[in-house]
């Protein structure tokens, strides 16, 4: 019986180490693949924000004095591309952050902040509601 015992205990040992290797080798080819994404976003920095801020610029320069005059419709047209290109480089520049602080290209700071100016700054989420101080008009 300690016989039996003897080998059910050397066969599952066994197969804990197998299965603990298969895992961490599983593992290590996921830490790998994850540093590959974060390297592979952190490097297309250039590659995206150029064609971004080309598209930009050249809105910008459609909008400026002295250039041909745009109808309606177009100047309308020219800041929804400038809108448009300005919140997707901001969403470019997220995800590129995120990659480089998962990269360890970029180190983090924790520091204290006044909330009350990034509140304000942060424009009203709802476009029907009015803007003005509600604290005023409950005195």
């Amino acid at each position: 019986m300690e016989s039996e015992l003897a080998q059910y205990r050397h066969r599952l040992e066994a197969l804990v180490a197998a299965r603990t290797e298969a895992l961490l080798s599983a593992k290590e080819a996921a830490e790998a693949a994850n540093r590959a994404k974060s390297e592979f976003l952190s490097r297309m920095s250039d590659e995206l924000r150029t064609p971004l801020n080309a598209i930009l610029g050249f809105g910008q320069r459609l909008v400026m004095p002295g250039e041909p005059t745009l109808s309606p419709e177009q100047a309308d047209s020219v800041q929804e591309i400038l809108h448009a290109g300005r919140h997707l480089l901001e969403q470019v520049n997220d995800v590129l952050d995120l990659a480089r602080v998962e990269s360890g290209r970029i180190e983090l700071k924790l520091e204290a902040v006044a909330l009350a100016p990034l509140v304000a700054g942060s424009g009203n989420s709802r476009p029907d509601q009015s803007t003005t101080d509600t604290t005023k008009e409950r005195a």
